[in-house]
């Protein structure tokens, strides 16, 4: 996050080991299981890495980090990372396309500056108005 090339095998490593081998991963509060698995997900060296709601249970401060390091790991090491979320307001900075989904389907997949100029709001209020929620 400052700069400082994260080594992801090591921060793999580490977190697996204390939190799997030495600690009983299954008894971990909502935040830590959270944690570990997106220290897991940050690791991995695939072409696509795919999130689902992955700052569930985290409190504002670690959600942040989070998103820093998903885009630090993407200046590092390019990436496609599909996010599902529904805290749009959290990581529409990071954001470069999105998909609404409504039922199964989709609804709307646009670029994110695309959509800003059109209808001249946020994703997150263009979300919420379009979908009612």
């Amino acid at each position: 996050v400052d700069g400082t090339l994260i080594d992801y095998p090591i921060l793999y490593d580490t977190t697996y080991n204390y939190y799997y081998l030495n600690h009983n991963y299954e008894g971990t509060s909502t935040g830590y299981g959270s944690i570990f698995r997106l220290i897991l997900g940050l690791c991995v060296g695939t072409p696509y890495v795919l999130f689902d709601e992955p700052v569930l249970g985290l409190d504002a401060q670690h959600r942040d980090l989070f998103y820093k390091l998903l885009v630090q790991k993407y200046a590092e090491h390019p990436c496609a990372v599909v996010l599902s979320t529904h805290l749009i307001g959290d990581i529409e900075k990071v954001l470069d396309e999105v998909i609404f989904l409504k039922d199964g389907s989709v609804m709307r997949q646009v670029g994110v500056d695309e959509l800003r100029e059109e209808t001249g709001t946020s994703v997150d209020a263009y979300f919420r108005e379009a979908y009612k929620c």
